[in-house]
């Protein structure tokens, strides 16, 4: 007792701990992702990443402790938070990413990230810093510059003359962002220029420094060159005058002094022109005094010459960015929009354009202010223009500003008659689509805007329901959603639809049991209600309407008593109103089910080593097919011992151990299945041994060798005598052929795998030509011309064929690989490899029934994943079908070479290809799939939808084909069952047993 309260209350403590855990599973939470302190750019952009492990919490954050707002430059994208165009004075801080659960009780909130902002400001300017003045600045002083420059982080200064950097000498001492130059005198003159460096980027001096010294002893500067930013094909001119000098030139670069040419122009006065700037000639150009026999050096001035440049613009220069070139604004709403400037030399300068009257707009750092919009006053186009030296660049969209949308005119209710079509029509007053939408629905049920069956139109409000169904009727509402505003729903409208006469279910073929009460069923509907008669089609072609004493229409289903075999025909189900009149023919056929005759006795005894005969017989109408299983298992017997007799019986040749079990007999036909099982006892007898080729006897070893060999040397004999024979007779044939051709008879050609000649003679000569009943007749063209059929425009000579392999054997005939000519007209010698299917039993109706509809299927079908037939060889017998063929031949053959377990004629494991990925497997199959699709389309029935029947093309490609190798090749996927050839492994119950073969008989042979 104690046992089973110390186990009840472990039960009792487990089930509540696995309740918690389940429980706090639910709202379990922790961070897998941590947002991490990360420096950015001004003017860049930032991704701060957060995750959890529960999926269901959502995210927000905080920045500086302060619930984060998001904007458009600033906001939450799942966990992670967005920071576009990172601006120090609003974006620096810490932020820390908060999870909360759904139902808000718990709120996680993670470390803090800390956001740093690098910049570095546009503007740098040298300043001097001692003396406090020019005009204080004299030979043998010294002077101290500095590089006015903000930025974060710390900025680092380089300093150039004249466009030649300094180095830290004696002379220049460089500190921080000053530079100290130390007892002046004339060859510190000229142009002090700073760059500023840090993360954030490069900048240089717009304001530089000039030093001059004046005196006597040296050439003395006036006009300092400036810098200059020119448009591409421009001319500039930098001007440049000196005092007590000789000489002044110019240089570009280390190159001059200029001259006078195609390219530069120097004038007296000492301005300098460079003609047709390109980015060439951008750099440093130097304006050089000189003195003659001054113990000073030369006099330099420098001044840079840059490009004019802008960049374009694009949707994202303006922010919020939208997917579309609208903005729709909801009347009296508020809206900003930031105009970001491009990249360009000189700073371009932004302005907006825009409004009805496409003005000059007030704006502020790029930003333009709707308040209070009015379709009057805001609707139209606004453009945000950067211009500079360069010209001009310009990005647009358009506001549309709505007002509450009214329903004009709403839907009225319509009768239409099933089949028809219907257009219901919703009138509004309101903003143009995009910004208003008209949606349908349909009772609770939103409609599509596109579909085979139903049409909405967004823009007008109309919808359109092609070929009316009967369950389209009900009530219709217009729906219209303009953007800022309430949806508004119109009043419904009734739409009544009048049902057309119909067969509901459509009656199809009938089997009936003999003897047996049945009834076949005929049921119609329409917009009144039908009368349902029964009539039979007599053997003369002719309708009657009087039935055997045992057959009674009752209102559209007729009852059958006790069935007949003369109850077997045809039957038409006619149903009318005063509208229309509907029939259908339907085929009755009378069978027995399965019944046996035999029944093999249980159990049965049987000894080892003897022979043993298990009885089993079944009679029905159609002959019943009968069918072995052991221990449920079909056919899983040693076929070299036990065999099914054609009678139905099953002979054990020899009873071994292993032989003991169930054995069940299944007779089975169109009707159904019977099944009878028996118990196999085997008794042991003493010293036998099962027979088996390991088991020799080894006295008997020399004996079976010397008969091995024996047998070996009689066949290579055989072999090479039948090879020289073969030699002689084809050196023999040759001569009556070249015999024949030098008398004018008929041309020489190969021979195909069925013995019949691939070429025929002239069209001048008669052609031998085998009729239906086996003799030969003799045909002239012009008899043959007489005879042209539909299926002549496929005709194909067979004088183009060659090299035929043999692939296997189908339900017609031989099936083989041929190389044919003439189907390039590039290259009429050139050859392709098509699939040719022989037509041998052409007294057969029901083949040739099914050879016609192949043909067909294949030259009606026109898809990419349908084989397509290429022609007919009609001009002797064997008939051909040609059709097309890949280079990687057929899917299943390919499947196995792809399986790991595959093993090769020589015995090896190594797979031939690489095996499928998913992604490739499930794009054949939607390939095959579309291929299907085609052929229902065109309402043709594939009966054989398995891997063999289709084809692979070493481009991963597939085509539906239909080689039905069912007598050798695949034998082994085939069954015979009522003396047809059926892939019974794939096929459904009616395809089997009532032969019903359909698009949903298609969909079930999943061997694809």
């Amino acid at each position: 007792m104690d046992i089973v309260k110390i186990c009840y209350f472990w039960t009792s403590c487990s089930l509540l701990i696995f309740g918690i855990t389940q429980g706090s599973d639910e709202t379990s939470f922790k961070f897998l992702t941590l947002p991490q302190s990360s420096v950015v750019v001004e003017g860049h952009h930032l991704v701060l990443e957060c995750a959890g492990s529960n999926p269901a919490f959502k995210y927000s954050w905080t920045h500086n402790g302060a619930p984060l707002i998001g904007s458009y430059r600033k906001y939450v994208s799942g966990s992670d938070l967005i920071i576009r165009r990172a601006d120090r004075h609003l974006d620096e801080g810490k932020y820390a990413c908060v999870a909360t659960s759904p139902d808000g009780d718990l709120t996680e909130t993670s470390e803090p990230a800390t956001v740093t902002v690098h910049w570095i400001r546009d503007k740098v300017e040298v300043q001097l810093v001692a003396p406090d003045s020019k005009d204080k600045i004299s030979a043998g002083h010294d002077v101290t510059l500095r590089c006015h420059v903000e930025g974060i982080p710390d900025v680092k200064v380089e300093w150039y003359r004249n466009g030649e950097r300094l180095s830290k000498t004696d002379k220049h001492v460089t500190k921080g962002k000053k530079l100290h130059v130390k007892n002046v005198n004339p060859n510190d003159n000229g142009v002090y220029r700073c760059v500023a460096i840090n993360t954030a980027g490069v900048v240089n001096s717009e304001v530089n420094f000039v030093l001059r010294l004046t005196g006597t002893k040296w050439a003395e500067i006036q006009t300092v060159p400036q810098d200059k930013v020119a448009v591409k094909g421009s001319a500039p001119m930098f001007h440049c005058q000196y005092t007590n000098y000789d000489v002044l030139e110019w240089y570009f670069h280390d190159t001059g002094p200029l001259t006078n040419s195609s390219s530069f122009t120097v004038y007296k006065n000492g301005s300098l022109v460079i003609h047709n700037v390109d980015a060439s000639k951008e750099g440093q150009y130097s304006c050089v005094g000189i003195k003659a026999d001054s113990p000073e050096p030369p006099q330099t001035f420098s001044a840079q010459l840059s490009l004019a440049y802008l960049d374009p613009m694009n949707s994202s220069s303006i922010e919020p960015t939208f997917d579309s070139p609208y903005r729709i604004l909801a009347e009296h709403s508020h809206s900003v929009f930031h105009c970001i400037a491009p990249q360009g030399r000189p700073t371009p300068k932004v302005t907006w354009w825009g409004g009805p009257n496409n003005t000059s707009l007030p704006s502020h750092d790029g930003k333009l202010t709707i308040k209070d919009a009015s379709l009057s006053r805001h609707a139209g186009y606004y453009s945000c223009v950067a211009e500079n030296l360069a010209g001009s660049q310009r990005a647009g969209f358009s506001i549309i500003v709505t007002a509450p949308p009214v329903i004009m005119s709403p839907p009225q209710p319509l009768t239409v008659d099933e089949g028809t079509r219907a257009v219901l029509r919703c009138i509004v007053s309101s903003a143009p689509y995009p910004a208003t939408e008209i949606r349908w629905k349909k009772g609770e049920t939103i409609l599509p805007l596109d579909s085979a069956h139903t049409v909405s139109h967004l823009a007008n409000g109309t919808l359109v329901i092609n070929d009316v169904e009967f369950g389209d009727r009900g009530e219709y509402v217009c729906m219209v959603n303009t953007t800022g505003h309430d949806v508004v729903v119109s009043r419904p409208a009734m739409l009544q639809v009048i049902e057309k006469l119909k067969f509901s279910p459509k009656p199809g073929p009938k089997k009936l049991e003999l003897g047996s009460n049945d009834k076949i069923h005929c049921k119609a509907k329409g917009a009144e209600q039908p009368i349902i008669k029964w009539t039979r089609i007599n053997s003369y072609g002719d309708l009657s309407t009087s039935f055997p004493s045992h057959i009674e229409d009752v209102n559209g289903t007729l009852h059958i008593n006790g069935v007949t075999m003369q109850d077997k025909g045809k039957y038409v189900c006619t149903a009318s109103n005063s509208e229309a009149s509907i029939n259908v023919t339907i085929d009755v056929d009378v069978v027995i089910s399965p019944k046996f005759t035999v029944v093999p006795e249980d159990p049965i005894e049987a000894y080892e080593g003897y022979s043993i005969m298990i009885n089993c017989a079944a009679e029905g109408l159609p002959q019943p097919n009968l069918q072995w299983d052991k221990n449920a298992n079909m056919n899983d017997f040693d076929r070299s011992r036990i065999e099914v007799l054609q009678n139905g019986s099953l002979f054990i040749t020899e009873v071994h151990r292993g032989d003991e079990g169930k054995y069940g007999c299944t007779a089975g036909n169109i009707k159904g299945l019977k099944r009878v099982e028996t118990t196999l006892i085997v008794r042991t007898t003493e010293g036998f041994q099962p027979r088996s080729p390991d088991d020799l006897d080894p006295s008997s070893l020399p004996r079976t060798m010397a008969i091995t060999l024996s047998i070996a040397a009689g066949y290579l004999l055989l072999v090479f005598g039948l090879m020289a024979w073969c030699r002689a007779r084809r050196r023999k044939r040759k001569l009556i052929y070249l015999q024949e051709a030098n008398n004018g008879g008929v041309e020489a050609g190969p021979a195909d795998a069925s013995g019949v000649n691939l070429t025929q003679p002239k069209e001048t000569l008669e052609m031998r030509v085998k009729d239906a009943d086996g003799t030969e007749t003799a045909q002239s063209a012009s008899s043959n011309q007489s005879k042209r059929s539909g299926y002549d425009k496929f005709a194909f000579d067979r004088r183009n064929l060659s090299n035929m392999m043999l692939l296997g054997s189908g339900e017609f005939g031989d099936v083989y690989l041929v190389q044919a000519r003439g189907l390039k007209t590039s290259d009429p010698e050139e050859t392709t490899v098509l699939m040719a299917k022989s037509l041998v039993r052409s007294k057969d109706d029901e083949a040739l029934h099914e050879f016609k509809r192949e043909i067909d299927l294949f030259s009606k079908v026109d898809h990419a994943h349908v084989v397509k037939m290429i022609g007919i060889c009609r001009d002797g017998d064997p008939h051909y079908l040609l059709l097309e063929y890949t280079d990687w031949g057929d899917l299943k053959q390919f499947l196995l070479a792809t399986r790991k377990d595959f093993k090769d004629k020589g015995g090896q494991g190594k797979p031939k290809v690489r095996s499928l990925s998913s992604g490739q497997a499930v794009t054949m199959v939607l390939q095959a799939a579309l291929g299907l699709e085609a052929i229902s389309e065109k309402r043709f029935i594939h009966k054989d939808v398995a891997a063999r029947n289709v084809l692979i093309s070493s481009d991963l490609s597939v085509k539906i084909s239909l080689s039905g190798l069912s007598q050798n090749t695949y034998q082994k996927e085939y069954y015979k069952y009522r003396n047809a050839i059926l892939p019974l492994r794939w096929l459904p119950y009616e395809a089997v047993f009532d032969d019903e073969f359909s698009t949903k008989t298609m969909s079930t042979h999943s061997a694809v």
